[in-house]
Formats: C-alpha cells, sequence, structure tokens
C-alpha cells in the first residue's frame, strides 16, 4: 500500500517588528501570530540579529514588554 506523502510545514519568517508589537500587546495579530506558531501547523524562523534588535528596541522603547519578549524567546530557543 503506497503512503499518501505529507506536505512539510509552512515556514515563516518573524522579523523585529512582529517580535516587538507582540511583546507589547496581547490582544493584536502579532501576538496571535506567535502563540499560533507555537500550537499550530507551521513553522516561525527567526534569526539572532532579530532577537537581538527585538531586546535592544524594547529596552530603549518598551521596558515593561521585555518579560513578554522572554517568554516569546524562551519558548522558541533552539
Amino acid at each position: 500500500m503506497a503512503s499518501t506523502p505529507t506536505t512539510p510545514p509552512a515556514k515563516v519568517f518573524v522579523d523585529a517588528s512582529v517580535l516587538i508589537a507582540a511583546a507589547i500587546s496581547q490582544t493584536g495579530r502579532a501576538h496571535d501570530l506567535i502563540v499560533a506558531g507555537l500550537t499550530l501547523s507551521f513553522h516561525l524562523v527567526f534569526s539572532d540579529d532579530v532577537f537581538i534588535e527585538t531586546e535592544r528596541n524594547l529596552a530603549t522603547k518598551y521596558p515593561t514588554a521585555l518579560p513578554a519578549f522572554s517568554v516569546f524567546r524562551e519558548a522558541f530557543a533552539t
């Protein structure tokens, strides 16, 4: 019996602007995307530079959002 080929999950590259928006607001689409990436059938892709840029910008402009960003970063650590 032949097996049905499976399609690999789609890859979505996430930039710093999405991570910043997701860390600032729990009700926005960026936050929804990050949460969905933890639970659905697509793979979020990040670069180290994106994490560095996000942390630097949050520390400067939105330091109260750093804890939320830390949760995201830990969840997607490789």
